[in-house]
């Protein structure tokens, strides 16, 4: 029987990283967070869509990206993108290049995860290209400049109440005319880790 004390076995790539949240008890996330539950007919009854045995192993068979290039023509050619969206694709693209990936979605979910700390986003997919682009942002880390270049192509609306509040970086004058503040550092995110990085 193995001691407690002894460290966990390395993960066998970056997904096991994550999947299996206590190596010795045989915890696992369960398969509706990795975009299972879009697969299969149980739930038609209850307006959840439907996929069948063959449509399923259809989308487990799709590959080498030509979803995403349909998808991309098929935006291009009915205009469904606007200026600033295209402004972010670009920026995007440019940022992908730059980390050695194809995938625009694994880039901005690495942006999103490195962006502030306890940030986990939980994203579906009826393909297996979604899932593997997801797995692949785990890997993808960011440097400032990428940040700050995918944060100045297009000015960002923070909504309410963030505009009257601000993003915590300075105090609204509300404040500081009642007290004075000393600022704390801000929480870093978690960026990838390099034994993460190399499996």
């Amino acid at each position: 029987m193995p001691s407690p004390f002894e460290p966990c076995p390395p993960p066998e790539s970056a997904l096991a990283r994550y999947r299996l949240l206590s190596p010795t008890a045989g915890v696992h996330v369960s398969p509706i967070q990795l975009g299972g539950m879009s697969i299969g007919d149980q739930w038609v009854e209850l307006g959840m869509g439907s996929m069948d045995k063959e449509s399923s192993f259809k989308l487990l068979d799709a590959q080498n990206g030509s979803s995403e290039r349909i998808i991309g023509e098929w935006a291009e050619k009915r205009r469904r993108r606007n200026e600033k969206e295209k402004l972010v694709c670009a920026a995007l693209e440019k940022v992908a290049a730059e980390v050695g990936t194809q995938s625009v979605t694994a880039v901005a979910i690495a942006y999103l995860m490195q962006k502030t700390p306890y940030v986990f986003p939980i994203i579906g997919g009826r393909k297996v290209e979604h899932l593997i682009q997801n797995i692949e942002a785990l890997d993808i880390s960011l440097s400032d400049e990428q940040i700050k270049h995918l944060e100045s192509v297009v000015p960002f609306d923070p909504g309410f109440p963030a505009y009257i509040i601000g993003a915590g970086m300075h105090y609204i004058p509300e404040f500081t005319a009642t007290a004075n503040f000393d600022k704390m550092p801000a929480l870093q995110p978690i960026r990838p880790s390099l034994k993460s990085a190399s499996t």
